[in-house]
């Protein structure tokens, strides 16, 4: 009972400075929450069936006490190569405490100094910056690193399309044919499966070394030649930049 009666009456003679000690930790971790800034992201990657590897989703958290303007986020990989990610037409403004998800815009693969560029989003070393206008911050994120270079060389995202739809030199062969007056467009890889807006049987070729005479005498064996109106198809001559005919009805 000595004891207790002790510590109530240090507390009753202390209480003013117990209280100004709690009131300035208080003040302290606000002001800490209003200074710098802490933007968490996290990705998705999506492995593109015509298209190389790539992040399709961004989540990004604002855990400061204040607004921010978000112009761009760019990925650095392996502490070398910079890839802008995203870049919004006017900024992202995120309130204290908000996320927000992006979809950066789908390509077909990378080139790296006239080379193509393959990196790896899964399992390789990527840092994530932040645009904020005035300031460039680093992201917090699992795979994060203290690391301060800045002398990166640039990735360059190169989009090769066909009517809108993504391709890469995976894709051998496309076939543009009209069912129902409706045009759609079949890709044909180098592992033999037809895919893209094709939907139909047969899904494969049977084998990977087919050629376009292979592909004339499917679409004759299963009737496709009577069921299109009309049809083109096309060979990826040059490493998905360039194709030249094939076959056409």
């Amino acid at each position: 009972m000595e004891y207790l009666d002790i510590i109530l009456a240090w507390l009753n003679t202390n209480w003013r400075a117990i209280i100004a000690t709690f009131s300035l930790c208080l003040s302290v971790y606000f002001a800490r929450q209003k200074i710098g800034h802490k933007i968490t992201l996290s990705y998705q990657v999506n492995l593109g069936k015509y298209s190389d590897e790539q992040i399709n989703k961004l989540v990004i958290s604002n855990r400061k006490d204040k607004t921010i303007s978000v112009w761009s986020i760019d990925a650095v990989l392996e502490n070398d190569i910079k890839l802008e990610l995203f870049k919004p037409d006017v900024p992202l403004i995120l309130k204290s405490g908000e996320s927000i998800s992006v979809a950066p815009k789908p390509y077909s693969y990378l080139s790296l100094d006239g080379d193509r560029f393959k990196p790896e989003f899964l399992f390789g070393k990527i840092d994530f910056y932040a645009n904020l206008g005035n300031k460039v911050v680093k992201c917090h994120d699992e795979k994060v690193t203290n690391s301060k270079k800045n002398n990166f060389r640039i990735a360059t995202k190169l989009t090769v399309s066909l009517d809108g739809h993504l391709y890469d030199e995976s894709v051998r062969f496309v076939l543009i044919y009209y069912f129902d007056g409706k045009q759609q467009l079949a890709f044909f890889d180098d592992k033999g499966f037809i895919g893209n807006e094709w939907g139909r049987t047969p899904n494969h070729m049977g084998r990977g070394d087919y050629t376009a005479e292979n592909i004339k005498e499917m679409l004759e064996n299963y009737g496709y030649t009577q069921l299109f109106s009309n049809y083109v198809c096309l060979e990826n001559s040059s490493h998905g930049k360039d194709f030249k005919l094939a076959f056409k009805k």
